[in-house]
């Protein structure tokens, strides 16, 4: 065995390579760096420590050389060299070492830029896309499962508790769920539990492809927020608290003014907690960061996926626009010209002096058809006559009878019938154009948004199966003057004039027009942080009258430019930005 500092697992001797240092450990297995002899470059190996593991584990880890193989090739998924088994009976992985390290090892302390999270998210967006077409879900997508190259590129790696469905089916199942690490909020197989879906947490869990991609929507909001998507900032986020938010659909508000909204959109879609509502695959969600990217005016990142391998979904059709082609005619035949001024033009001769075409073919050229004229073509000299045995072309009308050439034909009038033509016709372009921007205006100003009533009155809000709200602020709502608010669930507890003193849980977003937030009216109450306030208290603060109201009331408030934290902070709102705000009564006394 080679040797290594105390405390570290003893790296495998493993012929054709030589032991530099460890890597990483992990649950079942240890990473080690090695150099391998021919060719000569550094390579990662992982070894599976077989002392507390079942057969039915070191088949699976056997297996992900198999998955690995099928999808290494792709640019933005870690190669794998080779697999064997050591001495001691312990496979092995050689796979490509990635010197950047993870991004899991400095997201929560150095959020991304938005620039280089969408770049990575449509690279890995290709990754997933081609691991689904070859019939793999992954399961385990994080910050820590993408390493970062020499040259910086990110690649997916770790397939160990990959499924393959070799019938490419949309669902596959793991194994149950067997309790959670604390700290780490890792399950000990199948999932880390940060950046897992709703689904994957049912009494019969499911992980699929569609989980695959609501785990990377949940890792790319990790980079930027700089915490995963159920975590909340300074309260408990144990494996249960998150637990909790995942199974009810909670999503933390993202603090980060640069991260525009169309992009708020895209993770929206694809933390959706109705798995239907996600995105149909990894590549439609890749072409919609490529499209945050376009409206930023970023260079569009490569969305690289198979070409061999049937679209998971079908392809946006492609418009082509079709060049003209020109007609090729024989030696001796002419492209026929419109009718000039009302009198006919007659053919002109490919290759005819003062004519606009290209020259006839030389001498000796075998009679090669010159390239033909376009019908739009004009001569820059007089109409020529047709050489004998002419045939007009296949969709020009006959050429007209030539007149007398005793009979010149006289000038036309300077001042004929085709200036009228022309200023009829430019008259008419004048009006049809008056017409289209008069109706374009009326259908700008018919499109402006229009709101009656109080702010809070146009906010949309529902509740979806666990309870949590999900408020939109319209484009174009203008933030209100004062604090507002209505009652969204009326509840059946003590009437509130009856109270000595009532306890509220609240839930809070920035206002931001265009956004819908997820806003649990319960939160605090998990957090720990429920306001005790009199009824006189609540009244101020809401600037509502609460004497029709009871427990278990639920209030939607929104509020102006540092409302609640100038002028009411024992609500527990810190928010200087104006607010939008769910309230629960949660008890009365």
């Amino acid at each position: 065995m080679s040797h290594v500092p105390p405390g570290t697992a003893v790296a495998p001797e493993i012929p054709g390579y030589t032991y530099v240092r460890p890597i990483g450990h992990g649950g079942f297995s240890d990473v080690y760096l090695y150099e391998q002899e021919m060719p000569r470059r550094e390579v990662a190996i992982k070894v599976l420590r077989t002392e507390d593991l079942s057969d039915a584990t070191r088949e699976q880890f056997a297996a992900e050389a198999n998955l690995m193989a099928r999808v290494s090739n792709h640019p933005n998924i870690a190669a794998i060299y080779a697999a064997d088994v050591d001495d001691d009976g312990q496979p092995y992985l050689v796979m490509e070492y990635c010197s950047g390290g993870s991004l899991g090892a400095f997201y929560r302390h150095y959020p991304m830029s938005v620039k280089d999270v969408l770049s990575l998210g449509v690279r890995l967006s290709g990754a997933l896309e081609a691991a689904h077409r070859a019939g793999i879900v992954h399961r385990d997508v994080k910050p820590a499962n993408i390493l970062l190259t020499e040259y910086g590129v990110p690649v997916l790696s770790d397939f160990g508790i990959s499924t393959i469905a070799e019938d490419f089916p949309e669902s596959t199942r793991h194994p149950s769920l067997q309790g959670t690490a604390t700290g780490s909020g890792d399950t000990s197989v199948g999932m880390s539990l940060p950046w897992a879906a709703p689904e994957t947490l049912w009494d019969d869990p499911v992980s699929d492809a569609r989980s695959d991609r609501y785990s990377l929507a949940a890792t790319l909001y990790s980079l930027l927020a700089g915490h995963s998507p159920h975590e909340v900032p300074g309260g408990p986020n144990t494996a249960s608290h998150l637990t909790g938010r995942i199974r009810s659909g909670f999503v933390a508000a993202m603090r980060r003014p640069d991260v525009p909204a169309s992009l708020h959109e895209v993770l929206r879609r694809g933390l959706a907690h109705d798995r239907s509502a996600r995105y149909e695959s990894a590549a439609e969600m890749g072409q919609a960061l490529q499209a945050v990217q376009r409206e930023l005016g970023l260079e569009v990142t490569p969305l690289v996926v198979p070409r061999g391998a049937a679209p998971a979904r079908p392809p946006a059709p492609t418009v082509r626009v079709h060049q003209a082609e020109p007609i090729q005619l024989p030696a001796g035949h002419a492209t026929l010209m419109p009718p000039e001024d009302g009198q006919g033009a007659t053919a002109v001769p490919a290759g005819e002096s003062g004519a606009a075409g290209p020259p006839a073919p030389p001498p000796g050229d075998n009679g090669a058809a010159a390239p033909a004229r376009q019908p739009w073509d004009r001569p820059s000299s007089g109409t020529a006559a047709a050489p004998a045995g002419a045939q007009p072309a296949p969709f020009a009308d006959p050429l007209p009878a030539q007149p007398p050439a005793a009979a010149p034909a006289q000038p036309a009038p300077r001042h004929g019938p085709g200036w009228r033509l022309v200023y009829g016709g430019f008259m008419g372009v004048l009006v049809v154009a008056c017409i289209v921007v008069g109706v374009l205006l009326a259908v700008r100003a018919g499109s402006e948004p229009s709101f009656t009533g109080p702010a809070v009155e146009n906010l949309q809000a529902a509740p979806n199966s666990a309870g949590v709200y999900q408020v939109t602020v319209p484009d174009g709502l203008p933030i209100p003057d004062d604090v507002e608010s209505r009652v969204l669930e009326t509840g059946t507890g003590t009437p509130l004039p009856e109270a000595l003193q009532v306890d509220v849980s609240t839930d809070t977003a920035s206002w931001q027009e265009g956004e819908t937030f997820s806003l649990n009216p319960m939160e605090s109450v998990n957090l720990g942080t429920t306001v005790t306030l009199t009824p006189e208290e609540l009244a101020a603060a809401i600037g509502q009258d609460v004497a029709d109201m009871h427990g278990d009331d639920v209030l939607l408030v929104a509020a102006p430019v540092g409302y609640f934290a100038n002028q009411h902070p024992e609500l527990g709102i810190t928010d200087s930005d104006a607010s939008v705000v769910v309230v629960k009564i949660v008890s009365v006394l």
